[in-house]
């Protein structure tokens, strides 16, 4: 009887795993650097609102050019 395509899937994982892992090969680990963006300079309890506004507005423009 022929796999199931899941139990094919699930060997070829399991294979990959295993072969990964049996690797000596040392890795550098991955790091994401940082920085300090400082102190926000408007009030962001209201951004999404915001946002919403400025998209309106983008969207207005656009209609009122194809006119």
């Amino acid at each position: 009887m022929p796999k199931s395509f899941k139990t094919l899937v699930n060997e070829a994982l399991a294979r990959g795993l295993a072969k990964d892992s049996s690797s000596k090969r040392s890795r550098k680990k991955f790091k994401t650097p940082s920085i300090a963006l400082g102190d926000a300079t408007v009030d962001l309890t209201k951004s999404l609102d915001l946002a919403g506004r400025l998209e309106d507005e983008e969207l207005a423009r656009k209609i009122e050019l194809r006119k």
